[in-house]
């Protein structure tokens, strides 16, 4: 188990990770804990770069740690443009990825 420091550089590499991924008029967001957003316009990068990246190894002081991530991905033109239908789709997504990943382990 780890203590806060290297859990907060967990945080940091994976938000750095993440942010290498996006646009220029892309943004993320840390919602809290270890939830992240990110809002991306039509892009280069498709959500199956974030996926790739987050399956990269992750070092804190020279250790590999093993880190998991689950992903919901919403469509704006599938739940319409307001922010929280789009939120709320992302989140339902999310939870279904969680409990697909701990059916599987």
């Amino acid at each position: 188990m780890l203590c806060h420091a290297p859990g907060d550089n967990i945080l940091v590499q994976t938000a750095n990770a993440l942010t290498g991924l996006l646009g220029e008029t892309d943004n993320i967001a840390r919602l809290g804990g270890d939830e992240f957003a990110i809002v991306q316009h039509p892009s280069p990068q498709p959500a199956s770069a974030v996926v790739q990246r987050m399956a990269q190894p992750i070092f804190v002081d020279e250790k590999r740690v093993a880190v998991s991530a689950s992903i919901g991905i919403a469509f704006a033109n599938e739940t319409g443009h307001d922010y929280e239908e789009l939120l709320s789709a992302a989140d339902k997504a999310l939870y279904a990825a969680k409990e697909m990943g701990e059916a599987a382990s």
